[in-house]
């Protein structure tokens, strides 16, 4: 069998935008989702799961036509953007460890969000978040994480999940052969 390469950049930088973000066409995702197949996977799906490594503008069919996660934001919109950064295997491995408890889960996606989150802007390019780690390779600070779960309680444990999503090893597509 020949495998299909990936649809996304594998060296793209891994930008998040929150499922909960209100510069997301919601009634659109939510009307293409319902006219989904039976085994189809929409977009956005694809994207939260991890599968572009939260390239906004892997290409994905739905409906016949080709959309990217970026198509998905409303025009004129502000989304929060997060840029993330892969962490090490051993850090992966250290929250992929303690997966089956759900208390100690939470603590190692606090804890690959401090590590993974390396800014936070208001748009593409708009203004930064006033965060003391982040940039320079410096991880987020615990005021940085408690600034996040302020604007929303389950953004830092998102966040985690994001980072652990995007610090997944290669698939086999996207390997050089």
């Amino acid at each position: 069998m020949i495998k299909q390469p990936p649809e996304h950049a594998a060296d793209a930088e891994p930008l998040f935008i929150a499922e909960f973000d209100e510069a997301l066409d919601q009634e659109r995702i939510a009307k293409e989702r319902k006219a989904l197949k039976n085994g189809d996977t929409h977009c956005v799906t694809s994207y939260y799961d991890g599968d572009t490594r939260y390239d906004l503008d892997a290409p994905h069919t739905v409906g016949g036509s080709t959309v990217t996660m970026r198509g998905y934001i409303v025009d004129g919109s502000t989304p929060t953007v997060f840029k993330l950064r892969r962490v090490t295997g051993l850090q992966r491995q250290q929250a992929i460890a303690v997966a089956t408890d759900s208390q100690a889960f939470v603590g190692a996606c606090y804890q690959l969000c401090k590590n993974g989150v390396v800014g936070v802007t208001d748009g593409f390019g708009g203004d930064a978040w006033d965060l003391e780690g982040g940039e320079g390779g410096l991880p987020l600070t615990d005021r940085d994480v408690q600034k996040l779960f302020d604007a929303n309680a389950s953004l830092p444990q998102s966040l985690g999940m994001a980072v652990l999503n995007a610090s997944k090893s290669l698939s086999d597509a996207e390997k050089k052969p």
